[in-house]
């Protein structure tokens, strides 16, 4: 071992990774990434999610409110939505959200496994 030898760094054996289709999305999946959805501790790239948003289908001031909705700070956005998805104020509007996923299933945005999912998820059966 030489002076020099402590800067550098050790090699870890490192498994290769076999990555795995997702079947919902079609992405390949690390086994690390599958740990961590299996887990609950998956993290969210929130700025990545909101990029990935389909605007052609939006009015213009739905366009306009996600443009400002994406400029504001994370923890501001995070507070949104924690309001938007309180239990009490889904049932205060229960008939918007169910015409909501209704227009989107005729859209075709969603099929309706996914609404069926999405309902029973927010308790609205």
């Amino acid at each position: 071992m030489g002076i020099f030898d402590f800067l550098k760094k050790k090699k870890q054996s490192k498994e290769p990774e076999i990555p795995v289709k997702n079947l919902d999305t079609g992405e390949n999946l690390s086994a690390k990434k599958i740990e961590q959805i299996q887990t609950g501790k998956i993290a969210f790239d929130q700025k990545e999610i909101l990029n990935k948003i389909n605007t052609k289908n939006l009015s213009s001031m739905q366009k306009m409110a996600l443009k400002l909705f994406q400029k504001l700070p994370q923890n501001k956005q995070e507070e949104i939505m924690r309001k938007a998805m309180n239990p009490q104020e889904i049932m205060r509007n229960k008939d918007k959200v169910l015409a909501q996923i209704n227009e989107m299933v005729k859209s075709g945005q969603i099929d309706k496994n996914q609404a069926e999912l999405l309902k029973s998820q927010l308790g609205l059966r």
